[in-house]
């Protein structure tokens, strides 16, 4: 394991033995999200996956993991996708990824 990975790396020290144990990325997923992807692994689902900036690396990475760029949304930089449940969960390790969520329909009261 390189350094740079450890940034992202949870330190348990139990009966004097160090446990590196990597972050899960569930934590980038809202509960429900989470719970219907690991259960529907490989069904397409429409979502927003929000970056820390919009880029060619982060758009180059979704593509690498499987999803489909159906739009780029600048005043929140995300990308609007579709893709199975496991090509959200694999992109979700990326570093530039902050929140992946079901992309819905919005209506007005």
């Amino acid at each position: 394991m390189q350094p740079a990975d450890l940034r992202d790396t949870e330190l348990n020290t139990e009966y004097g033995i160090l446990f590196i144990v990597p972050m899960s990325s569930p934590d980038k997923f809202p509960p429900t999200f989470w719970s219907y992807l690991e259960a529907h692994p490989d069904e397409e689902v429409a979502a927003i996956v929000r970056v820390q900036a919009l880029s060619p690396e982060v758009e180059s990475a979704a593509v690498a993991a499987g999803c489909h760029i159906r739009r780029r949304l600048t005043l929140l930089p995300s990308l609007a996708v579709r893709a199975t449940g496991r090509a959200l969960m694999a992109l979700a390790d990326h570093p530039l990824v902050v929140r992946i969520e079901p992309d819905q329909d919005v209506r007005a009261l």
